[in-house]
């Protein structure tokens, strides 16, 4: 098994689309998380957004603007993950 590609549980490994994911993933970790994150946060701003008065073309920005700060989440998580790997042994 790739060390890059996470073990998936037994029921997942039924689904193509996991595989998928585990493989894009394991070769672009950071694009992986951009784009999770993004569609995730642009589906929380259409589901709980509708019925706050604004109009579609602000709407639409509103969603829009969601992948750069989707991009810059993905980005500070990335420092902090990649801190904690190159501290040595017994630095804080």
């Amino acid at each position: 098994m790739d060390k890059g590609v996470p073990r998936m549980p037994r029921a997942s490994r039924r689904l193509p689309i996991f595989g998928i994911l585990a493989g894009w993933y394991g070769r672009h970790p950071f694009v992986t998380t951009w784009g999770g994150l993004a569609l995730g946060m642009a589906v929380v701003v259409v589901v709980f957004g509708q019925d706050v008065g604004l109009t579609f073309r602000q709407h639409a920005l509103l969603t829009l603007l969601t992948v750069p700060l989707a991009w810059l989440c993905t980005w500070i998580v990335s420092l902090e993950h990649g801190a904690d790997r190159e501290a040595p042994d017994g630095a804080d």
